[in-house]
């Protein structure tokens, strides 16, 4: 029960979310899709804090190590799954090739050999508290940088958030996981392990459902303000995005200068849309700073390391 619950539940929500543009927020299909999401996740929590053998101990989630580490895992996988719109944003807005794009995003994983390693050893020595404070924090920091630069459609100003990134998140991850794995007793330690893995396989989706429909949201308020755009395809103006603008200046016997605005368009829609939906990550690292901020206290953790 709390596993088919939980699935549709979630499964509604994200759903909802993704299509809310397309079927408009007053549709009766995001209306009614919002509450079942509602009611299913009711029907999950409730079923799970009365059943003998729950999918998930929701009781856990009473002490305020295992809530924080659950929380920030759940934040840091958003920062960690937005990177493939800046993926998209290097190729539309940059005009950058997969390869290119790939190369330049670099900053952003080549740390993480040196820093995983180094958040564990820190973890070890001193507590989880310190590593995963610092990496939220710096996750926060790169979200806005991003915020504010993307929009700009300059590499090198962007390069100063993706390395922010490539230094925080394996501070955030390892010692996070840890973090949970220790504050439960240990013949509850798969349980964690499970509940964990899905608190970040929730940040991947929502990261992928928030940030994508405030991505889309923006593209469509920037295209319906665009002169050019609304005087000669109003009627194109609803199903507009990046890539269709793209694929239209593809079109055969295009004139050069049309073809030229709409490619400008594209590029300049995405990275204003783009800069936008970072805010929506910006908000998701604040809340794992502000639970990073109140848990984890030395003595408790540190204590139970060896330390």
């Amino acid at each position: 029960m709390g596993f088919f619950t939980f699935l549709f539940g979630f499964g509604t929500l994200v759903i909802t979310l993704m299509q809310s543009q397309i079927w408009g927020w007053n549709s009766p299909y995001t209306i009614y899709g919002a509450l079942l999401a509602i009611v299913l996740l009711i029907v999950f929590v409730v079923t799970e804090l009365t059943v003998r053998q729950p999918l998930v101990d929701l009781r856990l989630f009473k002490k305020l190590d295992y809530l924080c580490a659950n929380v920030v895992l759940l934040t840091a996988q958003v920062s960690v799954m937005v990177i493939a719109f800046w993926a998209i944003w290097l190729q539309v807005s940059m005009s950058y090739t997969p390869l290119e794009a790939g190369l330049r995003l670099l900053p952003t994983g080549l740390p993480i050999i040196y820093m995983g390693r180094f958040a564990g050893k820190w973890a070890d020595s001193s507590g989880v508290g310190a590593p995963i404070k610092l990496g939220c924090g710096l996750c926060l920091l790169s979200a806005i940088w991003m915020s504010v630069t993307i929009p700009m459609n300059n590499y090198a100003l962007s390069l100063v958030g993706m390395l922010l990134y490539g230094v925080g998140a394996p501070l955030v991850i390892s010692p996070g996981i840890k973090a949970v794995l220790i504050a439960v007793p240990g013949h509850m330690a798969g349980m964690a392990s499970g509940t964990l893995n899905t608190m970040r396989n929730l940040g991947a989706a929502l990261c992928f459902a928030v940030v994508g429909t405030a991505v889309s949201a923006a593209q469509r308020f920037y295209f319906n303000a665009s002169n050019d755009l609304s005087a000669n395809y109003a009627n194109l103006l609803p199903q507009m995005d990046s890539s269709f603008l793209l694929k239209m200046a593809t079109t055969p016997g295009m004139d050069n200068s049309e073809m030229v605005m709409l490619r400008s368009a594209a590029a300049n829609g995405y990275a204003y849309a783009l800069g936008w939906g970072m805010w929506t990550v910006v908000a998701f690292a604040a809340v794992g700073f502000f639970f990073a901020c109140i848990g984890f206290p030395r003595s408790s953790l540190h204590e139970k390391l060896g330390g």
